[in-house]
């Protein structure tokens, strides 16, 4: 858990087996989730103004999202 704080910065989450995030994003960056797994966000992420990129796998919300989603 903790802050992840993306400026301007990606982030990019490349993974083969599920992966559960407690914590958040803020900022203005990007996170860009690739790989075959699951990546499943559970905190407040609503102070996050980037992006979501889904180019592989799956994103699941089961707590706040302060941005948009494409993939």
């Amino acid at each position: 858990s903790g802050v992840i704080q993306l400026s301007d910065g990606t982030l990019t989450i490349n993974t083969s087996s599920n992966v559960t995030y407690p914590g958040t994003f803020s900022g203005q960056g990007t996170v860009n989730k690739q790989g075959p797994a699951t990546l499943q966000l559970t905190g407040d992420s609503s102070l996050f103004e980037g992006v979501y990129i889904v180019q592989a796998g799956e994103l699941k919300l089961n707590g706040t999202l302060g941005s948009t989603a494409s993939g």
